[in-house]
């Protein structure tokens, strides 16, 4: 009996722990007037200048980090979690606490049967479609809240059962001050995990993209006490138009369990001209169809055309990495033009620089590169040779002349697969390195690459070993 509850428990801290998790988890995430940056390491969140002085650690268990446009404050996703069914219930809806409340008494129901007989009654469980998996550790907790006792008289083992943790997202807004975070104050609280965070360029609201079944976009006002469903079933990484006012994503159509889907390039207005937001979503223009996958980027320019990731299909059809190419789509006509070819060993992912006018982007072989978007030309500006070879952290833009990225480790006892954090002026590709002295807390999580085979230090003491 307890092992096939902790087995359901496992499973349902799985599809949490998964549909909270983001590639912006990893990374250096710079302030929009390039002065500091937040580094996310092991042990919590900390705070380092363009030098790369870090300070100790200002906030833990940090998923997502979005700065405000003035650089004065910030907003953090973190996880937290309870026990206690009637703190659960209250941050749920009704929609919610009822799909709790009918698992639990589907599973109340199979106790009341149970007669030491732990395989059929995990069969039992296990066939029973209309129970929601997503909801697993929520409807223990309630099942535990109102039919305790009777299980306790039922069923011996449940009166030493471990409860499970209900594991919520929590969206907090902090002031940056002396090299610290002060002041949280709530803005969302969530079941759902949570995928993308951006304030609006204009900060007056905050985007949020929150998954349990498919992307959900929603529009939250700074304050917390306003939010905006702007799409059910969206990409996971909405942009926000230059003046802040809109929004722009990718909206699917049906096949929600389909890796590549058609579906639509919206640009969504949110704010009023007033500086509020919308009561409704109706003020949505669907741009263009194309074939995306969940993790397709948008990004605007400052005139509302938009770059964007798409596939380009071939009979037989190629792997979906090679297919990855972008395009640009201009807001006045219905021309689309493609950006980029095969000269990308499948493009991981891109960023557009603070004027618009430049893209940074990268591929798997960990390959950097820019393109002025007013020639179209690629320039290399990180070899594969140079590149610490795997996936580390997203490049980023930390002035429209400078930017963030990962390059090999010159540390010769370390992996060949390490790296360090650096900056790089995109004009002479002058690196200046910023982890040298960070804690080892600040790299493990995304510099150090995993072991292949022995690292250079096992090379050396075989080599005096004669092994």
């Amino acid at each position: 009996m307890t092992k096939l509850v902790e087995k359901i428990f496992f499973l349902a801290f799985c599809v949490i722990f998964l549909a909270s998790c983001s590639e912006r988890e990893r990374g250096v995430i710079w302030s929009p007037n390039g002065e500091r940056a937040m580094v996310n390491g092991s042990d919590g969140l900390r705070i380092c200048d363009e030098k790369g002085n870090i300070s100790p650690v200002v906030s833990k268990n940090a998923k997502l980090i979005a700065w405000t446009p003035d650089s004065r404050q910030c907003y953090i996703c973190r996880s937290e979690s309870e026990t206690d069914w009637k703190n659960v219930k209250a941050m749920l809806t009704p929609a919610q606490i009822e799909i709790c409340r009918k698992n639990a008494e589907k599973v109340f129901a199979y106790l009341m049967e149970y007669k030491d007989d732990l395989d059929g009654f995990g069969a039992k469980v296990d066939a029973d479609k209309e129970i929601d998996r997503h909801w697993v550790a929520e409807s223990i907790l309630y099942l535990k809240d109102v039919h305790g006792p009777e299980l306790n008289e039922k069923v011996y083992l449940w009166r030493t059962l471990k409860l499970p943790n209900a594991t919520f997202n929590l969206i907090e807004r902090y002031d940056y001050l002396n090299n610290s975070l002060k002041n949280p104050f709530v803005i969302r609280k969530t079941y759902d995990g949570v995928t993308d965070l951006s304030a609006s360029p204009n900060g007056k609201a905050l985007a949020v993209v929150e998954s349990r079944e498919g992307n959900k976009l929603y529009v939250v006002s700074i304050d917390g006490k306003k939010t905006l469903l702007v799409s059910s079933d969206c990409s996971e990484y909405p942009a926000w138009s230059f003046d802040g006012d809109s929004i722009f994503y990718f909206e699917g159509e049906k096949q929600k369990d389909c890796e590549f889907r058609s579906g639509t390039l919206c640009k969504t207005t949110v704010i009023s001209k007033t500086g509020k937001i919308l009561d409704d979503n109706e003020r949505s223009k669907k741009l263009l169809t194309s074939i995306f996958q969940a993790s397709d980027r948008v990004e605007p320019l400052p005139d509302d055309s938009v770059i964007f990731t798409s596939r380009k299909f071939s009979f037989p059809n190629k792997s979906s990495e090679e297919n990855s190419k972008i395009f640009f789509a201009k807001s006045d006509s219905e021309e689309i033009v493609q950006l980029t070819e095969d000269n990308l060993e499948g493009l991981d992912w891109f960023r557009l620089s603070p004027d618009g006018k430049i893209l940074l982007l990268y591929d798997s072989s960990g390959q950097v590169a820019i393109m002025n978007l007013q020639d179209r030309k690629l320039e290399t500006l990180l070899s594969k040779e140079r590149s610490p070879g795997e996936f580390k952290f997203s490049p980023s833009w930390r002035s429209e002349s400078e930017i963030c990225l990962a390059v090999r480790s010159t540390n010769e006892i370390r992996g060949e697969n390490d790296a360090m954090a650096a900056l790089m002026n995109i004009s002479d590709k002058t690196v200046r390195t910023l982890s040298q002295k960070w804690p080892t807390s600040c790299t493990e999580e995304f510099l150090i690459g995993k072991a292949k085979g022995k690292n250079r230090l096992q090379e050396k003491i075989d080599k005096y070993t004669n092994r």
